[in-house]
């Protein structure tokens, strides 16, 4: 079966293991748990302090949910070489007498993105199983019933073989000898039982290094595919045939849009499916199969056409999505035609439909589903009033606290989120949405656990990825950042704001996007695009311009070592958020962070987005020397403390418009939360320090004024002019806040954008010119592009090279300046893009 997520954490592990080999220093292990693990850790340092450095998480483990929340923080970007891990009694927690913390089937699912997040750190993985409770406890609130701990034991245990974790039966180990080594707590255990485990622990570890040492190495292994995906290709309808011409394309996966006759889009009963792969794709996958090519493969996630249900013995009746009067509703309001009609995630008739399809893709042998349509893009499942909906809502209503016989909202009557009855109604869709889905993902995976889970986030309003985003970053769900954009075809500016908010979703997952484009793009901005999905870690997978993209897959094929692994040198952190999003703005997605993101671009600050949700806390924010707040207007308790803290600590923060005027009841606070962070009344305009740090405030609304001076769509005006300078209040603001505390500083237009990296012994500058103004046909080049890099401390630049996959008319040649800590590169000429090389080694 060809592999989607190995191959990145092979190449990550080679990588670990490499240097553990060459530079002769002691391996490096983390232990990840709950108290238990607090108790023996100690001990297990003590009995492998010549054999391996041991570190464990900050603080309790507790619960999967903990783990998902905190496992990019705990995993840092060490690299370790052991991963010791167990979550299970918080879990089986009941609280407040009442319900289970995390029934079985969320634990499992819960472990299973666990487990694929802790295979790509690289690391050998060793699964404890959860020690024994001996009896039932109730305590403060909590109980733990000596029943559950088995029951979640039988649990991982599946999980770990399914993807072939050796197990640590701490469980098994301590049984027999629980009287002598337990508290009288009944879950805890004595200094002696902790020392006891640690004799297990350091056991298991043990034998996962010296596996690790038998392991091929680097050079044994076969070339692994670099986490940007190199190159994914989306193909016209099947079945294929031209199989010669996908070879020649030197693509790494085929992302199809299989279309079963007669009718084109929606998804089709499970016995048409069935009858269409086995007769036109069952042999053709197999030849691409054979090329060394995976295959993905899509369906409708909302829509249908009844004539064809009807035709195969289903009845449409019981699939309609509804609205309020139980009229059924056509998908996204019929824009795939009056006879193409939605159904509901909310119902089991059609969700069960949706795992046929897609276990059937499984079973074929296809590598990855992706689900078109996103249902937060049609209104007709955010606001279906099917038997399904309303009966779900009365108990959903009631638990959330509202009054009895609180009617479903309509699309009318949902937009006000000061609300609760919105705000409650808004999060319990996206419950449905994970639930169900989660459910059809676990079931495809049982057949093939590297199955691909890819979903669309449709454009939601001016083209901007929305809800598709914040739910690939907050649940895990899927397999990808992934979703639909407009752009570049219709008008002559970045999508660079569109990648990095798909970064920021996809943590250390691939991001993938497919740009709609109307009119289409020409050939130059199409290699801007390419330019652009590459330089900021993602993949542009669109047809478009095969030979545009075959030029280019040669390109990264070549340079291939200067795209994996790449981290951010960015100094500057955006913040945007779910809840601002959903209540604040009635929807009108992320605008702010995106216009705030061009903004930045223009005047070549360096910026990375960070969502509030997930990333607001002391351990990220601390990455960072500047936070922007563009007008985030809700804002919890919590995090406006964070952000005084890190104001406090030295840190510095811009914030527009409305930022922290609501609470998470949407309460109106005015600027009185403002008026803590400065540490001062606050008016119009403010300035003020505090300590080490800078606080400023722009009460208009510069990131979108900016943005509507400088108009960048083709279908609103014949010709564009580049941008121009930003309002001086914002752009003062702007170079205080940020003062001494780029990476970099660049003298180019402001349709140059430059994205600074680093590697372990390499920066990486990435200069892209975007300037096709004014009708988007022809690039302009842009000449002497001066870029000044900061070196690390303590190093040196070892040897300068520049790389561009521009026709080779085209000098890549630059000057390189050394200066007092830094560097100056001069490039003489930039066409399309150019990617600056620094080698790295310690000052002599």
């Amino acid at each position: 079966m060809r592999s989607f997520i190995v191959p990145v954490c092979l190449f990550a592990m080679v990588l670990s293991f490499g240097a553990w080999a060459q530079d002769g220093t002691l391996p490096k292990v983390l232990l990840i748990g709950d108290s238990i693990s607090m108790g023996y850790t100690e001990a297990v340092q003590r009995k492998l302090g010549h054999e391996a450095v041991v570190e464990r998480i900050p603080g309790n483990g507790q619960s999967t949910d903990c783990g998902l929340k905190n496992i990019d923080a705990w995993l840092r970007d060490d690299k370790w070489d052991v991963i010791h891990f167990n979550w299970g009694i918080w879990d089986t927690h009941i609280v407040d007498g009442k319900a289970i913390r995390n029934k079985p089937e969320v634990y499992a699912a819960n472990l299973r993105d666990l487990v694929q997040r802790l295979r790509c750190s690289g690391a050998a993985l060793v699964w404890a199983s959860t020690t024994p409770v001996a009896f039932d406890v109730y305590v403060d609130g909590l109980g733990v019933e000596k029943k559950s701990v088995p029951i979640y034991n039988d649990i991982a245990s599946q999980v770990m073989k399914e993807f072939q974790i050796p197990v640590d039966d701490l469980y098994g180990y301590a049984l027999p000898r629980l009287i002598k080594l337990q508290t009288h707590d009944g879950v805890h255990f004595t200094d002696a039982g902790s020392e006891a485990l640690a004799d297990s622990v350091a056991t298991s570890i043990r034998q996962a290094l010296a596996a690790r040492k038998k392991a091929p190495a680097a050079a044994e292994t076969s070339p692994p595919t670099p986490r940007l995906m190199r190159n994914v290709l989306l193909w016209p309808d099947g079945p294929l045939a031209d199989f010669d011409k996908i070879k020649k394309l030197d693509i790494i996966t085929l992302h199809s849009f299989p279309r079963i006759a007669p009718k084109p889009d929606g998804l089709k009963p499970i016995d048409l499916t069935n009858e269409w792969i086995e007769k036109q794709w069952a042999g053709d996958v197999r030849k691409i199969h054979e090329q060394g090519i995976q295959v993905w493969s899509s369906v409708s996630s909302t829509g249908f056409y009844p004539s064809m249900f009807k035709e195969h013995g289903l009845d449409p009746e019981h699939y309609y999505a509804r609205d309020a009067e139980g009229k059924p509703q056509m998908m996204l309001g019929g824009s795939y035609g009056t006879d193409v009609m939605s159904s509901c995630y909310n119902n089991p008739e059609w969700m069960a439909l949706l795992e046929a399809n897609t276990l059937a893709y499984a079973k074929a042998d296809f590598d990855g589903i992706w689900f078109d349509v996103g249902g937060y893009a049609d209104a007709a499942l955010l606001y279906c009033h099917c038997q399904f909906c309303t009966d779900d809502w009365k108990q959903a209503s009631h638990d959330a606290g509202l009054p009895e016989g609180t009617p479903l909202p309509t699309l009318e009557s949902s937009r006000d989120y000061t609300q609760a009855v919105n705000r409650v109604h808004l999060r319990w869709r996206y419950d449905i949405w994970e639930k169900e889905f989660r459910k059809i993902r676990d079931a495809a995976k049982a057949i093939n656990p590297e199955f691909v889970y890819l979903h669309n986030s449709s454009a939601m309003p001016d083209g901007i990825p929305s809800v598709g985003v914040y739910f690939t970053a907050i649940t895990k769900l899927y397999d990808a950042a992934h979703w639909e954009e407009w752009g570049h075809g219709a008008a002559p500016y970045s999508l660079l704001p569109s990648y990095f908010l798909g970064k920021m979703a996809a943590g250390e997952r691939p991001v993938l996007l497919v740009q709609n484009d109307k009119p289409a793009r020409t050939e130059v901005q199409h290699r801007i695009a390419l330019a652009e999905a590459y330089a900021a870690g993602g993949v542009l997978q669109n047809q478009n311009i095969p030979e545009a993209n075959t030029h280019f897959y040669k390109f990264l094929k070549q340079h291939e070592d200067l795209f994996v692994g790449n981290q951010s040198l960015a100094t500057v952190g955006v913040v945007t958020s779910i809840c601002s999003k959903d209540f604040y703005e009635n929807g009108a997605s992320v605008k702010p962070a995106y216009w705030m993101g061009w903004l930045l671009q223009d005047l070549h600050v360096p910026y990375d987005y960070l969502l509030a949700e997930r990333d607001m806390t002391p351990e990220i924010l601390q990455k960072y020397k500047v936070i922007v707040l563009p007008d985030l207007a809700l804002m919890s308790d919590e995090q406006v403390a964070v952000i005084k803290q890190y104001i406090e600590q030295g840190g510095r923060v811009l914030a527009t418009h409305n930022t922290a005027k609501y609470d998470a009841d949407m309460n109106d606070k005015g600027r009185a939360r403002l008026s803590e962070f400065a540490g001062k009344s606050v008016d119009a305009s403010t300035r003020a320090e505090i300590g080490n740090g800078r606080f400023a405030y722009d009460s208009g609304y510069p990131e979108r004024d900016y943005t509507s001076a400088n108009p960048r769509d083709l279908a609103i005006s014949e010709k564009l002019n580049p941008p121009g300078a930003p309002p001086a209040e914002i752009k003062a603001a702007l170079d205080w806040i940020t003062e001494d505390s780029l990476p970099i500083k660049v003298n180019a237009k402001t349709t140059t954008a430059v994205i600074p990296q680093h590697q372990a012994s390499r920066l990486l500058i990435h200069v892209i010119n975007y300037y096709t103004y004014p009708d988007g046909k022809q690039i302009t080049r842009d000449e002497n592009v001066q870029v000044t890099v900061n070196i690390p401390a303590g190093h040196v630049v070892k040897a300068a090279r520049a790389v561009t996959p521009d026709t080779p008319s085209f000098t890549a040649d630059f000057a390189l300046a050394n200066r007092d800590g830094s560097v100056q590169i001069t490039l003489p000429s930039l066409e399309t893009y150019t990617l600056i090389d620094l080698e790295l080694s310690p000052a002599p």
